[in-house]
């Protein structure tokens, strides 16, 4: 399987291809079961069909596309080490990575038109172009999926090259299972085998792979065959969806509310569907909460130089599908991530959701190391036309479809014209970009981060973000065959007490699941 990079989306024509082979193959080998199950596509669809007409939209254009683009290259956050960082642990931007990649992954036609091509498809062209190769229903297919290497009942692992600086506390079973080096085809070169090739994109998000490839092995070990630690592994994993990331990112009370039956996204089995304004638009909210350094380990320290900077370069340099694993076989072991330091704010917060990323993420890299060209470095950016071409309502309209009332114009615009300040923009552009309307007709995407900032100070989602991102993934998890609402409204990992052989904290957490994982101490 070919190495796929972020924000690159696959051929649609590829997976049906792909898929039809699969389905001749078996039909051709006339076995009693399949050899292969072709994967399922979930559609995408909208949330809110009723605002697809034009006076909820951004305005089509050329325009529009290059306000957008004078938007996103406003959205920098220059001062990274400014202290403006919120109470989540940067565990926390990693899980939500996870979680994504679990529930989306775009599959759009060949025919579908560069972001920055003004045309603006129909609501139905959009919906014909563009597939979910997901079954988006929070069930760990991301983990589960072929390539995913099995040794009997338990998930494989890959081993650390060993040179000489371990990390204290941490064996050798600490990288994703890998393929051979291929100095022919970059993007098949020491690979992770993987559910999600995605998952090797960054150390962090790998090494959390990773801690849920142990945490099975882990449920195996208490007595398990496969299909139950599977099973028990996606309720943990449920549970820490709804009752630790939502809580943190959305804020209790609407947790609650929407555990209380879901208002805006309960679609039932025969019209199953992931929403557009959701994986294309609010849920992008975790890019503002990346950092540009972290505090990896006691060699990978971002304060210390002990051996190498944790930059958020080297975040992506000891992977295979960013980097190269520094030209190691597989991850060097000085660059197993210390968990005890991303579950603490102190050390490692996340930065507040807000509407600046960090610079990093203004120079974006293609497979073999190349800074893409123009405006496809920048991830904001990309974000802002992704929207547009896949006609996101503006945050107005959602606001108003929920009967919240919508942010004022003026506070919008004074977040918009100080980011433009402060990111350095010509007079001529903030001039530009001050009488674009943004403030009355602003991107789903932005509307969302600016809300986090104007109502929460960054610290969780504002209102309209935090209810869509708990109504999509609670409602997901209901949609799930293992799901944990269908354990009764009392149910909590501590009934997992006699199978899992140990105690289990009713209020489990991610700092508990990476300690069942073996990664935390």
């Amino acid at each position: 399987m070919p190495r796929i990079s972020h924000g690159t989306s696959i051929s649609l024509e590829t997976v049906r291809a792909n898929t039809a082979a699969i389905e001749a193959l078996n039909t051709a080998l006339e076995s009693p079961i399949a050899l292969a199950t072709p994967r399922r596509l979930t559609q995408f669809g909208y949330l809110f069909p009723d605002l697809q007409a034009e006076e909820h939209l951004l305005p089509p254009g050329a325009e529009t596309i290059a306000n957008l683009k004078r938007l996103g290259a406003s959205m920098r956050d220059t001062t990274p080490t400014d202290g403006r960082n919120s109470r989540i642990p940067a565990a926390y931007t990693y899980l939500g990575q996870f979680i994504d990649h679990d529930i989306t992954l775009e599959a759009i036609s060949d025919t579908f038109l560069a972001l920055d091509d003004p045309t603006v498809l129909s609501a139905e062209q959009v919906l014909q172009r563009i597939e979910n190769q997901r079954t988006a229903s929070l069930d760990l297919d991301s983990l589960y999926e072929p390539q995913a290497q099995f040794d009997g009942e338990r998930m494989r692992l890959g081993t650390v090259s060993v040179v000489g600086k371990p990390v204290p506390g941490k064996d050798a079973h600490n990288d994703l299972p890998r393929s051979g080096r291929d100095a022919l085809d970059p993007r098949f070169d020491r690979f992770a085998l993987i559910g999600d090739a995605r998952n090797d994109e960054n150390l962090n998000i790998a090494q959390l792979h990773l801690a849920f490839l142990r945490a099975h092995n882990e449920i195996v070990s208490a007595g398990h065959n496969w299909d139950q630690a599977r099973r028990i592994l996606r309720q943990l994993y449920q549970w820490l969806v709804v009752n630790d990331f939502l809580v943190r990112i959305a804020g209790q009370d609407i947790v609650d509310r929407v555990k209380g039956g879901n208002q805006v996204f309960d679609p039932d089995a025969s019209d199953f569907f992931m929403p557009l304004e959701f994986s294309v638009g609010v849920y992008r909210f975790g890019h503002s909460m990346v950092r540009a350094a972290y505090e990896f380990n006691k060699y990978l320290n971002s304060t210390s130089g002990a051996f190498l900077p944790g930059s958020l370069e080297q975040l992506f340099t000891y992977t295979a599908l960013s980097g190269e694993l520094g030209d190691f076989d597989t991850l060097p072991e000085y660059c197993v991530i210390e968990w005890e330091n991303f579950v603490n704010p102190l050390i490692n917060p996340t930065r507040r959701i807000d509407t600046r990323l960090v610079e990093p993420l203004y120079h974006l890299r293609d497979l073999i190391g190349h800074e893409l060209p123009g405006f496809m470095a920048s991830l904001a950016t990309r974000n802002l036309l992704r929207g547009y071409k896949l006609r996101l309502p503006t945050g107005q309209a959602v606001a108003a479809q929920l009967n919240m009332p919508a942010l004022d114009a003026d506070d919008l615009l004074a977040v918009i014209m100080a980011n433009a300040q402060r990111a350095g923009l010509s007079a001529a552009e903030q001039t530009t970009l001050s009488t674009a309307g943004f403030e009355t007709r602003t991107p789903l995407w932005f509307y969302v981060l600016a809300e986090a900032e104007i109502q929460e100070n960054g610290m969780q989602l504002g209102q309209v973000g935090g209810t869509l991102v708990a109504e999509v993934l609670i409602g997901l998890v209901r949609r799930s065959a293992d799901s944990i609402f269908n354990l009764g409204p009392d149910w909590n990992p501590s009934h997992l007490r006699r199978a899992m052989q140990r105690p289990m904290n009713p209020n489990y957490h991610l700092m508990a699941f990476l300690r069942l994982a073996g990664v935390h101490s």
